[in-house]
């Protein structure tokens, strides 16, 4: 018969093993939840380590965006400060105008005192007449300046960026052309793409409504036209944006489609879609619908 046994020194010994194998045991527990901890926490450094080296290459890319964008705001600027100085130009010549139309006046009313009746009458229909005439041929390059100061703002607002610097001119006896501040030849707008004939076409009528202030509907018919796709949004914007009572386009499903009238949703007030009914060979009117 075999019987095991265990002396009183063996076991405080191999107590003592156990206690520390178990303290070495939780001391590498301890170890390992600190390196897990760890870990997760080079893994998040690591994950915004990259999101900031995204952040850092795409910064080029957005200062570039910004510096075209101020590049146009100066270009903007630049061409309100020549249309402020026109209009100050403007205003200093009438306000002489109006000054030397006054002395006229008073030199004709004097004049008419001296006279008989009949004399005033046909002295003043002679005198209104001369200074008609007068007036118009002052007033003419005043006009031509205000209207190609308007012309223009409203051309470069809509046509493309190498034409933003420039200016409309409208010289009388001479066909319409852009002229550019730094140095390079007039061009004539008739050499022009189709659309950017076709926003000269725009401006001239939005620049003429502005400069008449006749409060009546505009219509254009296909304002769009063969415009590509940075065109379209930035023309239809502009129409929208034009302080006028009220602006009816005409168009077709292939021009202002659905996505670009999201651009100016918020000043539409009003859609009516017309589709040719076949069978009855009439056109129908749907309000409150467009193309789908």
């Amino acid at each position: 018969m075999l019987t095991a046994f265990c002396s009183g020194t063996s076991k405080e010994k191999l107590e003592r093993a156990f206690s520390t194998s178990w303290r070495t045991l939780k001391l590498w527990d301890h170890r390992r939840l600190k390196l897990q901890l760890s870990a997760r926490d080079a893994r998040d450094l690591f994950e915004e380590a990259k999101n900031r080296k995204q952040r850092i290459q795409d910064v080029p890319e957005t200062t570039q965006k910004i510096r075209d964008d101020l590049n146009l705001l100066n270009s903007e600027i630049q061409q309100y400060i020549r249309a402020i100085g026109a209009l100050e130009n403007e205003l200093k010549a009438l306000k002489a105008d109006l000054s030397t139309i006054s002395k006229r006046v008073g030199e004709i009313t004097n004049q008419l005192a001296k006279l008989g009746p009949e004399q005033q009458r046909i002295a003043v229909a002679e005198r209104v007449t001369q200074a008609l005439e007068d007036i118009q041929a002052q007033l003419q390059p005043t006009t031509t300046a205000r209207l190609q100061a308007h012309v223009t703002r409203h051309f470069t607002s809509i046509a493309d960026k190498r034409f933003r610097r420039a200016a409309v001119s409208l010289a009388a006896g001479e066909p319409p052309r852009l002229v550019f501040p730094d140095g390079r030849p007039p061009m004539l707008l008739e050499t022009n793409s189709g659309f950017e004939r076709r926003a000269f076409g725009i401006a001239f009528t939005l620049a003429l409504a502005e400069i008449t202030r006749r409060r009546v509907p505009l219509v254009i018919d296909t304002p769009l036209g063969n415009a590509d796709s940075l065109y379209r949004p930035r023309t239809l914007k502009a129409l929208a944006d034009f302080d006028l009572d009220q602006i009816i386009i005409l168009t077709h499903d292939e021009e202002v489609t659905p996505d670009l009238v999201e651009h100016v949703r918020n000043q539409v007030s009003q859609k009516f879609l017309v589709e040719y009914d076949e069978a009855s060979n009439l056109s129908a009117v749907k309000p409150d619908a467009y193309f789908t």
